[in-house]
């Protein structure tokens, strides 16, 4: 029997099992959100090979190594705390590899036996990524990926199964958080259409808020790719591709806020009526995780973040390397003196970094530096000027 029609046949008795599991209306509960991870099994790679190094080299300051560790001390402050829910939001994987899903499944199972439920969605990293790949001796060659079938069938305890509803066509389901509560968690990266959100999936999801609706159920969502822009030079290729119809659909049946990943930002946007907050990788400085808290009534929400104690100096030192190496020619190029250059590019490891952490919410005082003037002056016609201006102005309140 396909394993879609077995899930289809235990369906109804899941959901009887699962039904109130994590929180009756009337008490405020707590999810942990962790997008990102970026897993990669450490059967893959070899720290010392030349492949691996030179590859840590283009992943935006992912700390890959570290994740085993770091998702271990996870699955550690999960047994510890029993949060009510924990939603990951898709690249599961490093690149797709088959054995990084095997061996992260083994570590969220734990957590489910912990009596924690788990609830996860796939990236534009996990199915049929093309770069799927180990990394040991000399070079690197390629893995096994995952394809659609597999990681329905391998991730279908973490949310799948016990879920309400299913989509036709793709990993997309309706799951109780509480009575009166549900996570619409919503797969945009089918093998048929990735990055999109699919027309049966969109007609699912109308009939899935309807239904919340006719039972007086608050919603909330997830997806892997943003449903609203997180950020002006971060729109293209990072929202849904129809994230029009996305969000209207989301707006319509009054969904209580969108948890999104995939921008490595951590972020919140708002278009007046739908809120998309955007948790930043938990592969990258400072590497951790948001905390959800839905109040009493199960209409309010506060979110918080929280980072792992491990290696906190190594991811920091990674993320400001990023910007750095991109940014250290175009300053060169100015022929400006020593200092100055050294003064610039440490101010945009600075923006650069506040940006991404989420800790940038004013920036009169950086558009005030000297050191703003020097790239003004002397790098507007760069991309790493461009990049600076936009986030800057973005926070701009003047």
């Amino acid at each position: 029997m396909n394993v879609l029609k077995r899930l289809a046949a235990i369906l109804t008795c899941m959901t009887l099992l699962c039904s109130g599991c994590t929180g009756a209306s009337g008490r405020s509960l707590t999810l942990w959100v962790i997008t990102d991870p970026h897993f990669l099994s450490e059967e893959l790679f070899t720290v010392s090979s030349p492949s691996f190094q030179n590859i840590l080299s283009s992943t935006g300051g992912k700390m890959v190594e570290y994740m085993p560790a770091l998702m271990q001390e996870f699955e550690n402050r999960a047994a510890a705390v029993h949060p009510d829910a924990i939603l990951i939001p898709g690249d599961l994987t490093f690149n797709g590899e088959y054995e990084s899903l095997q061996d992260l499944k083994t570590l969220l199972r734990r957590i489910l036996d912990e009596g924690i439920n788990v609830c996860v969605i796939p990236g534009n990293h996990d199915i049929r990524y093309p770069y799927a790949a180990a990394f040991t001796g000399d070079g690197a060659f390629g893995v096994r990926p995952v394809t659609q079938q597999e990681f329905t069938e391998e991730m279908a305890e973490f949310g799948y199964a016990q879920a309400l509803s299913h989509a036709p066509d793709s990993f997309s389901y309706t799951i109780p958080l509480a009575d009166d509560l549900w996570l619409l968690a919503i797969d945009a990266n089918t093998e048929a259409e990735p990055g999109s959100v699919t027309a049966a999936t969109l007609v699912w999801m109308e009939e899935q808020l309807r239904k919340a609706d006719e039972q007086n159920i608050h919603v909330i969502s997830m997806t892997h790719q943003n449903v609203l822009p997180q950020s002006d030079f971060m729109a293209q290729g990072y929202v849904i591709s129809n994230q029009e119809s996305v969000a209207a659909i989301l707006e319509s049946g009054n969904t209580l806020l969108n948890l999104s990943a995939h921008s490595h930002l951590q972020h919140t946007s708002s278009d007046g009526i739908l809120t998309d907050i955007c948790t930043e990788s938990a592969a990258i400085y400072p590497m951790g995780y948001g905390i959800l808290t839905i109040q009493e009534n199960h209409k309010d929400f506060t979110y918080e973040k929280a980072q792992f104690s491990a290696y906190q100096e190594e991811g920091r030192d990674r993320l400001r390397a990023t910007i750095h190496n991109s940014a250290a020619e175009a300053i060169r190029e100015t022929g400006l003196s020593h200092s100055d250059q050294k003064a610039m590019l440490e101010f945009a490891e600075e923006v650069n970094e506040l940006y991404f952490t989420g800790r940038l919410t004013d920036s009169s005082e950086l558009l005030s530096r000297r050191e703003y003037a020097l790239f003004q002056n002397y790098a507007s016609d760069t991309g790493l000027y461009r990049y600076l201006s936009s986030i800057l102005s973005e926070y701009d309140p003047n």
